[in-house]
């Protein structure tokens, strides 16, 4: 007979007996068994401290050495010299990171492991962004986010031809991962990856973009897009080279361009497939009537 009073008498004053007798716990008898900071677990024995460089402005060149349980160091230069320079002394065991998502995965189940991470994400000509008078110069290691503001504005800016290119850019960037993921992630990770999947290799080939490349021992280059991807997740970088930015030129008159995404569902999600077509017009004279002819095209 003392089965649901006596153990409702043993219950804290926070909790409540159901008729059933179930015991309904508040948040706090819930949280009260995990209360073990997580300074002292495992987890956080793996974790650098905060170092005080971050705390300083302008920012110093940060490095976190390896460690037994932290197998990778981490670099983070704060101009293009001490960049190229590391990649110079690295090669292909230092890899650049910015978002990280195509690096963890590589790491985890691939076992594509690298002796250090390099951030470039306080190299200034890595992060610049910017609306020229002959097209858009995008900053390799920019925030999504970052890009997608500049080619929205860019696209309101010229409301005619001459802005289609942005426009295009800015629409397929809207449909890329989520917001979180566009907040850190960026076109030189999603290039020089050359995933299948890519959503704006199509965008960027048929609007005729290139890149510029620096190496420590060569100096900067100038490649057409068409002719950096070379095949499935190959590129034209070399082990030294890092890639500095994006020039997207704007578009002539009576040009235009249209991007496409088909994926499973509108927003979050990956391409099934995804393409980009150019094309510009002229007018001409054909037996006598005016028409418009294909001058240029490009499908991507």
């Amino acid at each position: 007979g003392g089965g649901a009073g006596g153990c409702a008498a043993s219950l804290p004053s926070d909790c409540k007996l159901l008729p059933d007798g179930d015991v309904v716990s508040s948040t706090a008898s819930k949280l009260a068994k995990h209360t073990t900071p997580y300074a002292a677990t495992d987890a956080a024995e793996s974790e650098p401290a905060l170092p005080e460089e971050l705390l300083a402005w302008p920012p110093p060149p940060l490095h976190i050495p390896a460690a037994p349980r932290r197998p990778t160091a981490w670099w983070s230069p704060t101009s293009l010299q001490e960049l190229l320079a590391l990649k110079a002394s690295l090669g292909e065991r230092g890899r650049i990171v910015t978002g990280a998502s195509e690096v963890t995965i590589e790491a985890r189940y691939k076992r594509r492991s690298a002796d250090a991470y390099l951030s470039p994400s306080r190299v200034p000509q890595l992060v610049a962004c910017e609306d020229g008078a002959k097209g858009l110069t995008l900053g390799a290691c920019a925030p999504l986010s970052d890009v997608e503001a500049l080619c929205e504005a860019a696209g309101r800016a010229r409301p005619g031809c001459e802005g289609e290119a942005a426009r295009a850019c800015a629409t397929m960037l809207r449909w890329f991962a989520s917001t979180q993921i566009r907040n850190v992630a960026s076109l030189g990770g999603n290039i020089a990856t050359a995933s299948p999947i890519s959503d704006m290799i199509p965008t960027l080939l048929a609007c005729g973009a290139s890149l510029t490349a620096a190496s420590e021992a060569r100096g900067e280059r100038t490649v057409p897009l068409a002719g950096f991807v070379t095949g499935y997740r190959r590129v034209a970088l070399e082990p030294d080279e890092v890639i500095v930015s994006f020039f997207v030129p704007h578009c002539a008159p009576l040009e235009f361009v249209r991007p496409y995404k088909q994926a499973r569902r509108r927003e979050d999600d990956i391409s099934i497939v995804s393409c980009a077509l150019r094309v510009r017009l002229e007018p001409a004279q054909r037996e006598g009537r005016g028409v418009w002819v294909v001058s240029d095209a490009a499908l991507a």
